[in-house]
């Protein structure tokens, strides 16, 4: 009779141990978390819906001139995008460091959108619960786009910064600040203690 070979593929985890072999674990697991992620955030570029010209995910030329009309989304810009196409921000807008030099484009709580206009903005990224429907339709009645940013959980952060990535062209530098929330929100959940503090008000 003929034999047949047959070869087994193991995940990296339980790869057996010989002699003269070391593999490290921890650093290929790490690698290959963040390959799935930037594969997950090429697949959000094309699988997630648009609303008329908003943008929750699509890739679309590069933007070259990004206004951010949130902190949070400012931060992610500014230290995981590209930060050097980053031209506009709130005066609430502080980090990173850097994000001193830029315009504000935000008089009090109103976005200025005349300055908006003359930077030829391409992209704006905004907070709903910072701005109206109708502050926002009028960004959009200048021909620029917007994008949302309005993370509620852990999972909604993980996602929108893949989002953002693929908007903005940078999924790599979005994938690794996603598998360091990732990671982090793991290592919460194993040192966890086993009975769960109470909290009275």
């Amino acid at each position: 009779n003929r034999r047949s070979r047959v070869q087994v593929l193991l995940p990296l985890p339980f790869l057996p141990r010989h002699r003269g072999l070391r593999v490290r674990q921890n650093e290929g697991m790490r690698l290959i978390r963040t390959l799935l992620l930037a594969l997950a955030a090429f697949a959000l570029a094309g699988c997630l819906d648009t609303d008329q010209n908003k943008i929750y995910g699509e890739s679309f030329e590069n933007p070259t001139n990004i206004v951010s009309l949130s902190p949070s989304s400012t931060e992610v810009l500014g230290k995981w995008g590209p930060f050097e196409h980053l031209k506009g921000r709130t005066g609430s807008c502080n980090w990173p460091s850097f994000i001193g030099n830029i315009p504000v484009v935000v008089s009090q709580t109103k976005p200025n959108y005349e300055m908006i206009a003359s930077m030829k903005a391409d992209l704006v990224v905004y907070d709903p619960q910072l701005y109206g429907e109708d502050e926002i339709a009028k960004i959009e009645q200048l021909g620029i786009k917007t994008m949302v940013w309005d993370p509620k959980t852990i999972d909604d952060m993980i996602e929108q910064i893949h989002q953002m990535g693929a908007a903005t062209r940078s999924e790599l530098k979005s994938s690794e600040y996603a598998d360091k929330i990732y990671l982090a929100r793991q290592r919460a959940q194993a040192e966890a203690p086993e009975v769960r503090p109470t909290v009275a008000l």
